[in-house]
């Protein structure tokens, strides 16, 4: 998948990059969510999103909150 600089409204990715956003981790539907928290059960909450705003960005921002025990299954299922 090709990340595109969003930062301009009138780029034509802005809105898918938006949806797929909320797809992979906007809620409690949000694939990260349902993948880590509800069938793993190693966390309390999840959240993941790729970033569009001034500056391109290739990052994906995960974040997990759990305990001490499961960081590190919890953060290699975020990571893929």
């Amino acid at each position: 998948m090709e990340i595109v600089d969003s930062g301009q409204s009138g780029n034509p990715g802005r809105a898918g990059l938006r949806v797929m956003n909320e797809i992979l981790g906007g809620g409690f539907g949000s694939r990260l969510f349902q993948k880590v928290r509800t069938e793993l059960g190693l966390a309390y909450a999840v959240d993941g999103r790729i970033r569009h705003g001034l500056r391109p960005s290739r990052c994906l921002r995960a974040e997990v909150l759990t305990k001490s025990p499961s960081t590190v299954d919890a953060t290699q299922r975020c990571a893929g």
